[in-house]
């Protein structure tokens, strides 16, 4: 989760930082090996 949503990235509004947080939990399986 850090590595693919938190690090590295620029969210300019909070709702921007929402919905990759939300991507990220809705597909689990897409990031499972990473």
């Amino acid at each position: 989760f850090k590595k693919k949503t938190l690090y590295n990235r620029y969210y300019e509004t909070f709702a921007e930082f929402k919905a990759a947080c939300e991507e990220f939990f809705r597909n689990p399986s897409k990031y499972q090996r990473e």
